[in-house]
């Protein structure tokens, strides 16, 4: 029950606990309750239609266009009121195999979130949220430092669902039916202009800043609870042009090679009206040592 406990404060998106601090908020969740369910996090993302991976943690798939599902649901100190009150931030990340992707390396991006339209010019490069400067909030996913949109929005209270945990129920099932005690917003997203091999990272999240940029309170979707849209990115790389040959060019080959055929099957075939005509240089002679007296 103490591992379920500490699990779901992990779950729930908050920032690194202390060894000290897990014994004495575990301590408190068990005297408090008993039997408790880990709690489902307050942020989280999905995709309609989506799998999880078990690999990475995340919802995945691999529609252009897709539909990406934000989540709020009360709790961890964040009530219903506190949650419509709050700005929060989609972030659109890109990543490849290697890492990061700079803004020259995504200059042909065109992204389209709910009819706004978005291009290279708009990314941010680093780690997310773009205006703090310490601590950085998501700068435990691998795929940061990178190139990154910010999209802000609000919940509302009238678009509600029934309450699920994305990395049991993938696909955004839930929202076809109906229920209370989560707000959720749906971001329809397509995009073209990069490599193929360049994908799409989502993160959820929401920060009160003090100042010069520090964080005072922020939350965010735990790393298992994100998504990714990957491989079907249009491929802007050039392919190589192959002109197409010339009818005379390719007649003049095919006479080349039925020449060539023609005369292979000949070898060895002798007309009938010639006689073969014996090298002298290639008659075998016989060794003088096997002819009988006299001839030698």
């Amino acid at each position: 029950m103490l591992k379920d406990a500490i699990s779901g404060l992990k779950r729930a998106g908050r920032i690194f606990l202390s060894r000290s601090g897990k014994i004495a908020v575990a301590a408190a969740i068990l005297g408090a309750h008993t039997g408790t369910a880990a709690a489902v996090p307050v942020l989280q993302l999905d995709i309609i239609g989506g799998t999880y991976d078990p690999i990475t943690e995340t919802a995945v798939s691999t529609e252009n266009p897709a539909s990406i599902v934000a989540l709020g649901t009360p709790g961890s100190n964040w009530s219903a009121p506190d949650i419509l009150a709050e700005t929060f931030y989609l972030s659109v990340a890109l990543y490849d195999s290697e890492g990061g992707v700079t803004a020259e390396e995504a200059t042909g991006l065109a992204l389209q979130v709910n009819d706004v339209s978005y291009s290279a010019s708009d990314l941010f490069y680093g780690v997310p949220p773009s205006m703090a400067t310490q601590p950085p909030l998501l700068g435990r996913q691998d795929v940061f430092p990178t190139s990154y949109f910010e999209i802000p929005f609000m919940f509302d209270t009238a678009t509600q669902t029934a309450t699920y945990d994305m990395a049991d129920a993938t696909g955004a099932v839930a929202l076809y039916e109906g229920g209370t005690g989560s707000f959720y917003r749906v971001f329809d997203v397509s995009y073209s202009g990069v490599a193929q091999g360049i994908n799409l990272h989502f993160d959820l999240f929401s920060v009160d800043y003090l100042d010069a940029g520090e964080i005072v309170r922020g939350i965010f979707a735990p790393f298992s609870h994100d998504a990714e849209l990957t491989n079907s990115i249009t491929s802007t790389k050039t392919a190589v042009s192959v002109s197409e040959p010339s009818s005379a060019l390719v007649f003049g080959l095919s006479a080349v090679v039925l020449f060539v055929i023609r005369r292979r099957s000949m070898r060895g075939v002798i007309p009938q009206n010639r006689t073969v005509k014996q090298n002298p240089r290639q008659v075998p002679r016989t060794p003088t040592s096997c002819l009988p007296p006299g001839l030698k």
